[in-house]
């Protein structure tokens, strides 16, 4: 200092040195300020030091007339400038306290003949800048732990709150969705009791007790045809189609009603006919039957067993609606459905299920007494699956029920399941869900069918087969599934399989059957 002197000059020297420690003040100010704005973010920190290099710019530009005693003064402050500015480790408390409380400048500092403008600004800042920090908070309070605590609660949401939220708008989309399903789907009732439709342009007779009878079921495969091998026809769902052509419906509509109207039986079981389902555009195709035969089948029944009005497979996307059809030259006076066991399938797959029932229809004598025709599309058996022994312990209850009270009865459909002896005779791949043991020995052991075993397992056996699935590896029908059954008060007088001009109309066959109704006492 004395050396500054020296070479300065005393005058010179108070007037250059105090401004340094009011300088010095602002430095220590600026690091409490440059704290704040490091725990602020690292804008501000640029910032800090941007202000730092505009203060030296300043006082470079004012010293720079002054010669070499301006050099000299500049060199010895800027030396001091460079001194590192010492923040306290994240290990040491800061404490700034001691600058809490602003300075008293001496009077020749403020009112140095000498001091430019610029100086005077400069110290009217750190002047300024002091006594913000003094009436300001410290920076030990701003770095309290409970501080960080209150501000983290304004920003940050309490975890148990947001699992409340995410909870309640689980539980909302699952309600919505649980409606939705309820919305499409289709939940019939166990027992339903429905109506017979009977034309009254033409006068339906009743039955004669001892009259001959002629019955025909048939699984028209919702005229779809056999062009086709649709997904639902390979066991592992790889079938390449997925619906028919609007012209396949249109030529098998025709097919199945030249058929019928050329066997012209008395009563007439259809199942799988469509009604509302996408995939044969929406047609009722009972109605369309009905519309090219009404001169003779005056009176119908229908039950469905598949409807929804939307299911989210790939494979059908949309509506779909199937039943069981019977047609009747004879009058019908009530009718009923009869739910089946379902698959066993979880709450929501359940709903878009199919739902297999039995359409009972009940005939009047004229003599009094009743006949029941019962038409059913039992559920495909899958392997393991105990569905098959389930509807056809409810079938068989019916039957024992009807049977015991003495109304004459018989029954026609699709059943899924084969006779004593084919599965045996079927390749190994198309043995897919079939029992070897069949689930139908239970009615076949207590009533008359057609085809019985005999038939369909006999040296004859290939007169009596009925389905000829959508296998490019089979090219003809292979197996028996569909049956009619009746009441040993009833009397067979004749029964075939018409295959010679239906081979490509469905993948099933009609069996048709010839009765003598029972004479009553």
């Amino acid at each position: 200092m004395a050396d500054l002197r020296g070479a300065l000059g005393h005058e010179h020297v108070a007037d250059h040195v105090r401004p340094l420690a009011v300088r010095r003040s602002r430095h220590l100010g600026d690091g409490q300020a440059g704290v704040q704005r490091i725990l602020a973010g690292p804008a501000q920190t640029h910032a800090v030091h941007g202000h730092a290099r505009k203060h030296a710019n300043d006082h470079r530009a004012f010293h720079a007339h002054s010669g070499v005693r301006a050099e000299r003064l500049h060199s010895a402050v800027a030396a001091r400038r460079r001194e590192p500015l010492r923040l306290p480790r994240a290990t040491e408390p800061a404490d700034f306290s001691r600058h809490r409380q602003p300075q008293q400048l001496p009077a020749t500092v403020h009112h140095h003949r000498n001091v430019s403008p610029v100086h005077a600004g400069q110290r009217a800042c750190a002047q300024g800048l002091i006594q913000r920090l003094a009436s300001g908070p410290s920076i030990r309070g701003m770095l309290k732990p409970e501080s960080l605590t209150e501000r983290q609660a304004l920003q940050v949401e309490p975890m148990p709150r947001v699992l409340l939220r995410l909870t309640l708008s689980c539980l909302l989309l699952i309600a919505v969705a649980l409606l939705l399903v309820y919305q499409l789907t289709w939940r019939p009732p166990a027992h339903e009791l429905l109506t017979a439709s009977c034309s009254t342009a033409v006068q339906a007779p009743k039955l004669v007790p001892g009259q001959a009878l002629k019955v025909m079921t048939w699984n028209i495969q919702y005229l779809a045809g056999k062009r086709y091998v649709f997904w639902y026809d390979m066991a592992d769902g790889s079938g390449p189609d997925e619906r028919p052509t609007p012209e396949d419906l249109a030529y098998n509509l025709d097919e199945v009603a030249r058929v019928i109207r050329d066997e012209q039986p008395d009563i007439v079981l259809l199942q799988g006919v469509d009604d509302g389902a996408k995939n044969s555009d929406y047609q009722d195709q009972q109605k369309l039957l009905q519309e090219r035969l009404a001169d003779l089948y005056p009176c119908s029944t229908q039950a469905f067993y598949w409807k929804a009005e939307f299911v989210p497979s790939p494979h059908i996307w949309g509506s779909v609606g199937r039943k069981l059809t019977t047609l009747s030259r004879f009058h019908i006076d009530s009718a009923e459905r009869l739910q089946l066991p379902m698959p066993d399938a979880n709450i929501i797959s359940r709903q878009f299920q199919p739902k297999n029932a039995l359409l009972v229809s009940y005939l009047p004598l004229r003599d009094g007494g009743k006949l029941a025709v019962i038409n059913t599309h039992l559920a495909t058996a899958k392997p393991g699956d105990g569905t098959a022994h389930e509807q056809i312990a409810a079938t068989e209850n019916l039957l024992d029920k009807l049977e015991g009270g003495g109304t004459p009865w018989l029954i026609g459909g699709d059943f899924n399941l084969l006779p004593l002896g084919q599965y045996q005779r079927l390749p190994e791949q198309q043995r897919h869900g079939y029992a070897a043991d069949s689930e139908l020995h239970a009615l076949w052991e207590k009533y008359p069918m057609i085809p019985n075993n005999t038939e369909s397992s006999g040296t004859d056996r290939s007169q009596w087969l009925t389905h000829f699935p959508n296998d490019s590896r089979i090219n003809g029908p292979d197996r028996t599934v569909d049956y009619l059954f009746y009441s040993p008060s009833l009397k067979r007088v004749s029964a075939r399989v018409r295959r010679d001009d239906t081979l490509l109309i469905s993948d099933h066959l009609p069996v048709i059957g010839r009765f003598l109704l029972p004479v009553l006492p």
